[in-house]
């Protein structure tokens, strides 16, 4: 099953399983990006998905299930754009890894496998769109502030 395909039942399944909720909560869906978006005080707020096709001939499953959240605001896009913008020393870098965990609870990277559309179906019913409700959401109602952020480091 190719990228397209992936995305596009990705897609049908959220807008049956969680569309109402999170609409109801503040967020627009943005079909095409797979992403749920908010105003919360300084801060854009966004639920991202991610499915990508398994890429290993020992992976059995149809995809890597993910899910990503962001936190967006003026002030720190104008603060990353001038430190983007500044000499720096990573022209000398011969190697850079990025690693993207995803979504975090606790201290374990929360990924999912299925192995067919019916299960990423059952997943995403039984196991991410209570995860969103009970975990994500009280979790950015508490941020919409970056000072509440930084408390979190």
């Amino acid at each position: 099953m190719n990228t397209k395909e992936l995305k596009t039942l990705l897609q049908e399944t959220i807008e049956s399983s969680i569309v109402v909720k999170l609409v109801n909560l503040g967020f627009k869906w943005k079909k095409g990006a797979l992403k749920f978006q908010r105003k919360k005080d300084d801060f854009e707020q966004s639920i991202l998905f991610y499915f990508t096709p398994s890429k290993y001939q020992d992976d059995k499953s149809i995809g890597h299930l993910n899910i990503m959240i962001r936190f967006d605001s003026n002030e720190i896009n104008s603060v990353t754009t001038k430190l983007k913008g500044s000499n720096n020393k990573f022209d000398n870098v011969d190697t850079v890894v990025n690693v993207d965990a995803g979504l975090i609870v606790g201290s374990n990277a929360i990924s999912w496998r299925p192995f067919s559309i019916e299960e990423m179906n059952k997943i995403i019913e039984t196991e991410i769109k209570p995860l969103i409700i009970e975990k994500i959401i009280p979790f950015l109602d508490k941020r919409g502030k970056i000072q509440e952020v930084l408390k979190d480091y």
